[in-house]
């Protein structure tokens, strides 16, 4: 196996199949062979990296920082394309958390927007939960992959923490 020139951030695998990142390529892969799995299709998404993502049957839900959720056709796995994008507000600035001690703490920068993203069907509805930094927890229905729609906000504050 070739090395690869990017780190690999993200990895989920379904099935037959594992989908993981290079920077900001989505790569399916053929795991039946566990011993020996190879490329299927890539797709170079139009975002600087992939942060997290979720997989259904038909598609890949991408979460992306700045660049939001975008939904990938996975049908024909040898040909994924993008078909939807949802941006969600990008509130706060990027967050900074300090890390470690002395006068030159460094810092860990978080990205804002899409950071985490898992996907559940109620009623015939299908629905992307999708966690944004500075911008809690927004729900969007993708039932029309191609047209994301907000439908709920779970703005996180200190009474939701004191739950």
């Amino acid at each position: 196996m070739q090395s690869v020139p990017r780190s690999i951030d993200v990895v989920y695998v379904r099935d037959d199949y594992a989908y993981l990142n290079i920077g900001p390529i989505l790569v399916i892969l053929d795991v039946s062979n566990r011993q020996s799995p190879r490329p299927l299709g890539a797709v170079k998404l139009p975002v600087e990296t992939i942060l997290n993502l979720y997989v259904t049957d038909k598609y890949a839900y991408v979460a992306a920082a700045e660049s939001g959720l975008r939904i990938v056709d996975i049908s024909n796995p040898a040909q994924p394309i993008e078909v939807g994008v949802y941006n969600p507000p990008l509130i706060g600035g990027i967050d900074v958390i300090p890390y470690g001690t002395g006068p030159n703490l460094p810092a860990y920068l978080y990205r804002q927007g899409a950071r985490g993203v898992a996907v559940d069907q109620v009623a015939g509805q299908v629905y992307a939960y999708v966690v944004a930094v500075g911008a809690g927890l927004r729900v969007v229905n993708v039932s029309n992959p191609s047209q994301p729609v907000e439908v709920g906000v779970l703005e996180i504050s200190e009474e939701v923490l004191l739950i």
